[in-house]
């Protein structure tokens, strides 16, 4: 799980201004991610039954989220339209759950 402090260290933003918007973009990363994979990626929320390790992949996804979120806010429409790199779905596809089973 990707912390405030590696967050702000990967955005190179050494100000508290914008703490709770950073806060805020971590845990819509972290329920993307869940999201796609169909699975948890915060070990506190992982049961026996969906227990598994994961790989330091899902945490520069998240970081790569955060980012993209983070220097592209506001309303997506025509004109400024950004889609999310195709990286992040190919780093997380082969983690996701039901791909290969």
């Amino acid at each position: 799980m990707l912390s405030l402090a590696d967050a702000k260290a990967y955005l190179r933003v050494d100000f508290a201004d914008d703490d709770a918007l950073i806060t805020a973009l971590i845990a819509a990363s972290k329920d993307h991610i869940e999201t796609f994979l169909k699975r948890p990626i915060d070990s506190a929320a992982m049961t026996a039954a969906n227990q598994w390790t994961v790989p330091k992949t899902i945490d520069i996804v998240q970081q790569m989220l955060v980012t993209h979120w983070y220097e592209n806010r506001g309303i997506v429409g025509p004109a400024n339209l950004k889609e999310l790199p195709f990286t992040v779905k190919s780093l997380l596809t082969p983690y996701r759950l039901g791909i290969y089973q």
